[in-house]
């Protein structure tokens, strides 16, 4: 099963380079792969977070279309351009969240999580990358005692 995060803005990033240089500045650790549009963006994003090799899966998405599917939830107002960001693991999970939130960030856009039903500026994104951190440590000592008492590996 994957996981997504939708980041929502009337601005799209012209590069990578770009999106490095906002995150560079947040000083999170996550190192894109250089050299494309972000126009061309589609599918797996290899990246490194702090180091370790992990990435997501990010895509175009036509941000009306997110705004129809989520009747309920209070997106402000319209927005012009939508990015998914997909991942199905922890280190994906990390690398994703601190991706998106920044591209949010950079691009004066939201953080859009569907699961949740939550829409939040890009500071307060920002602000619980701590604690999204903290969550996946959580949850990586629960998978690993799990696997440990059923006597599986992982």
């Amino acid at each position: 099963m994957s996981v997504e995060l939708v980041v929502l803005s009337d601005h799209r990033l012209i590069s990578k380079e770009e999106w490095q240089r906002a995150i560079n500045a947040e000083g999170l650790g996550i190192q894109l792969p250089l050299g494309d549009l972000i126009e061309d963006l589609e599918g797996f994003l290899p990246v490194r977070s702090n180091g370790a090799a992990t990435g997501f899966e990010c895509d175009h998405c036509d941000a009306g279309e997110v705004l129809a599917l989520y009747p309920n939830v209070k997106f402000e107002r319209p927005w012009l351009y939508g990015l998914v960001f997909r991942f199905t693991d922890f280190d994906a999970c990390v690398a994703a969240y601190i991706s998106a939130a920044v591209y949010a960030k950079a691009s004066n856009g939201v953080l859009f999580d569907p699961q949740e039903g939550l829409v939040m500026a890009s500071e307060e994104a920002l602000g619980r990358i701590e604690q999204v951190r903290r969550d996946i440590a959580k949850w990586r000592k629960l998978v690993l005692s799990t696997a440990t008492r059923v006597g599986g590996e992982l």
